[in-house]
């Protein structure tokens, strides 16, 4: 995704997952044309990883200390931010 897939049996990703990857390309040229703050992108960033979540693609540690516990510890969890208005257009 958003590449075709070599495996003959993948199924397709889901249309919000297609549209997913229209807003992060719309937030990424916004970014290159320097209209994007730091504010707006952390606040971008939770929206994706609800939708990421909501579709069960979760993140986990590559690296282990030898006792199969990640070496970072998890963050606390934090209630998302609010979405600028001009964020809020492109959903």
């Amino acid at each position: 995704f958003p590449c075709r897939s070599s495996l003959a049996s993948a199924q397709s990703a889901p249309d919000a997952l297609w549209q997913l990857a229209w807003q992060t390309d719309r937030m990424r040229r916004r970014s290159e044309e320097d209209q994007v703050r730091v504010a707006d992108w952390s606040a971008f960033s939770q929206y994706v990883k609800r939708h990421f979540r909501e579709h069960g693609i979760t993140c986990r540690s590559w690296s282990e200390d030898g006792r199969r516990r990640p070496i970072d510890p998890a963050p606390p969890t934090r209630a998302p931010l609010p979405v600028s208005p001009w964020i809020a257009e492109l959903l």
